[in-house]
């Protein structure tokens, strides 16, 4: 998931060959750059501000804490945020999705009640972000109405249950091959999962 992030990125920076799209209307005629790619049409930033002032939800972009701005690459850890750069390149993300005209809130499970102390994982949170200067509006676990989502284990639903259950069973069974020492424990007292995969 990182990788279409990444790739997504990118395209926000950078010209890219592997990008070009066509339109799905033929009478559109979208310029073209000197590679031969095609420029999308954007957005002047007083007009998505303008957007923003009669239906928030189009310039709101929720963007997940863990794996996504900050590396978590000791996990949990009893909810300590260890003191480790951002992910190369979030905080420039954040910062041009800023100058469109967009609003970025900060989305993430730590502040859901399952944590044994919200009010010092939001202070955690907001300390790390403001140390690297990152800007926001808000660090939240509540899913606010937006125009993206923005996390390392989201999945785009089709419209289509029966095509994406296969895709979506798939990501299951390797992010619990990935975890494997969390999951050797509840193997061990259960007797093990079944796989399911044919």
């Amino acid at each position: 998931m990182t990788n279409i992030i990444r790739k997504y990125l990118f395209r926000l920076f950078e010209d890219c060959d592997e990008c070009e799209e066509e339109s799905i209307f033929p009478i559109d005629s979208f310029e073209k750059n000197k590679k031969g790619n095609i420029l999308r049409p954007s957005y002047p930033k007083l007009v998505v501000e303008d957007i923003g002032k009669k239906s928030p939800h189009l310039t709101r972009i929720l963007i997940d804490f863990d794996r996504t701005i900050n590396k978590y690459t000791k996990g949990w850890n009893d909810g300590i945020i260890e003191d480790e750069k951002p992910i190369e390149n979030s905080k420039e993300a954040i910062d041009y999705l800023y100058s469109l005209g967009f609003k970025v809130y900060i989305f993430t499970a730590r502040l859901s009640d399952e944590n044994a102390d919200v009010n010092d994982q939001y202070n955690q949170i907001r300390e790390w972000l403001d140390k690297y200067d990152f800007k926001y509006e808000d660090i939240t676990s509540e899913k606010l109405p937006a125009i993206i989502y923005i996390d390392d284990r989201g999945f785009r639903f089709s419209g289509n249950w029966s095509k994406d259950i296969k895709y979506i069973k798939e990501i299951l069974f390797d992010e619990l091959n990935e975890r494997n020492e969390e999951i050797i424990p509840f193997i061990r007292k259960t007797g093990g999962i079944k796989d399911g995969r044919k």
